[in-house]
């Protein structure tokens, strides 16, 4: 078996750039294309964006993830506060930096590549805290975060009109 190296490298926010993190995002987790580009590039603009991609060492795209700082005003930072108490909203969201993406192609799961994404996306980090959502019933990446010490928070959060899918809200002191 061959072995894979990959390489991280902060994310291209080039327009190509952007549509590869798009394509990547819509092969891992389905969905328009389209409408995560035109998130994606509102996040860029975002104060504290920052993300990163790992690539192999054939230049293609293995994963990436990135985030933000969090902010008033901010939409998904709204949905958070309105079901986080007001102690955990000041305890969690007034120095944070909200973990928005993490993606890895199905075929490089299981090599470490999730881990190294969130550890690297967080280093260097200048906020106090952590913040991300999953879905409850993604028991591979709730295993992924709290081996990486998240917890967490809230296990009711329903950021979709659906309430059939719930989501975790997750925290991690930096």
């Amino acid at each position: 078996m061959d072995t894979v190296i990959f390489t991280v490298k902060d994310l291209d926010t080039s327009e190509a750039g952007l549509i590869e993190i798009a394509r990547c995002y819509s092969r891992v987790w389905g969905g328009e294309e389209s409408a995560f580009l035109e998130r994606l590039k509102r996040h860029t603009s975002y104060e504290g964006f920052r993300g990163i991609a790992m690539f192999t060492s054939d230049n293609q795209i293995a994963g990436f993830a990135y985030g933000y700082t969090s902010a008033k005003g901010q939409y998904y930072r709204g949905l958070l506060e309105e079901v986080l108490t007001p102690e955990q909203s000041q305890k969690w969201l007034d120095d944070c930096f909200e973990f928005v993406e993490l993606a890895v192609e199905t075929s490089y799961r299981g090599n470490g590549l999730g881990k190294r994404l969130a550890e690297g996306l967080l280093a260097n980090t200048a906020h106090k805290t952590a913040v991300l959502t999953t879905q409850c019933d993604n028991l591979s990446a709730r295993r992924l975060y709290e081996s990486m010490n998240w917890s967490a928070i809230n296990e009711n959060f329903l950021p979709t009109p659906d309430p059939f899918k719930p989501y975790v809200i997750m925290g991690k002191v930096l």
